[in-house]
């Protein structure tokens, strides 16, 4: 079993349900993406009918580039696919 965020991720919290589970055991407590140390901004999430499949399509904020200069917001595009396949996750990102 599987509990993901909104953004495909898992966030960590004491009183969290997120994460991956299998034959009652948590084995894993936290899985977030980020781009420049920054979370990306989800622009739609959608899951499979027969809960097989999360996808979710993000886009980035404002980044600070190394040279000074600013990567606005939505300038890339993100795709993640999630599948959980006892007792694995998968990722195409």
């Amino acid at each position: 079993m599987a509990v993901f965020g909104r953004l495909g991720g898992i966030a960590w919290t004491a009183s969290s349900e997120q994460g991956l589970q299998h034959l009652g055991t948590r084995h894993l407590s936290q899985w977030v993406l980020t781009i420049g140390g920054q979370r990306p901004m989800m622009l739609n999430s959608t899951m499979k009918q027969d809960i097989s499949r999360l996808v979710v399509q993000l886009t980035t904020p404002d980044l600070k580039l190394s040279t000074n200069h600013v990567l606005t917001h939505g300038t890339l595009h993100l795709f993640r696919s999630l599948i959980v396949q006892k007792p694995r996750l998968y990722e195409h990102c």
